[in-house]
């Protein structure tokens, strides 16, 4: 399995209960594809460096996990169509093996 990392910045005006709805769905939505969740860091309410569709705020959540390719796609593509998320990028961890 390989180490990835997610930034996903969620729609600034879900209350806290669809907030927090919102990182469960994405956190599951990570296990069900062979992935493993190893962290999830919540960074809050922060101003974003410019505009996205007239939102000018995002609540910020960084997800560190494993997974294989597949777990990759599979998130890639339910997020991008996901009302919740505005904008997310998902990079792969150095392996640092010594």
């Amino acid at each position: 399995m390989r180490k990835y990392e997610m930034m996903a910045i969620i729609h600034p005006d879900l209350d806290s209960a669809a907030h927090e709805k919102a990182i469960d769905k994405i956190e599951n939505l990570i296990k069900d594809n062979k992935g493993k969740v190893g962290s999830v860091n919540h960074w809050g309410k922060k101003r974003l460096a410019y505009e996205i569709n007239h939102l000018k705020d995002g609540n910020y959540s960084i997800f560190n996990f494993s997974g294989e390719p597949e777990t990759i796609a599979e998130v890639d593509r339910v997020l991008k169509i996901s009302d919740d998320v505005v904008r997310f990028m998902i990079v792969r961890r150095p392996d640092r093996e010594k």
